[in-house]
């Protein structure tokens, strides 16, 4: 198992995360914590076992109208 993941996952211009989905899986345990930045969302996970898959949704809302490319998100041990 992977110990203390991180996920970057980049939040581009012109848009906010909500956070009501985020608080959800902090609640049901699926992650430990999440910070939120002008660029990016920090989730940190406890531990990842080995070849489990995870899936994370969450929400961006337009904060004005654009046209944007975002980087790929990152995880990190």
């Amino acid at each position: 198992a992977a110990p203390m993941v991180i996920l970057d996952l980049p939040i581009p211009g012109g848009f906010a995360i909500e956070r009501g989905e985020l608080d959800e899986l902090v609640g049901s345990k699926k992650i430990e914590k999440y910070q939120i930045t002008a660029r990016q969302a920090i989730v940190y996970l406890r531990e990842l076992p080995p070849k489990h898959k995870l899936e994370l949704r969450y929400r961006l809302k337009a904060t004005m109208p654009v046209k944007v490319t975002v980087p790929k998100g990152e995880a990190y041990e």
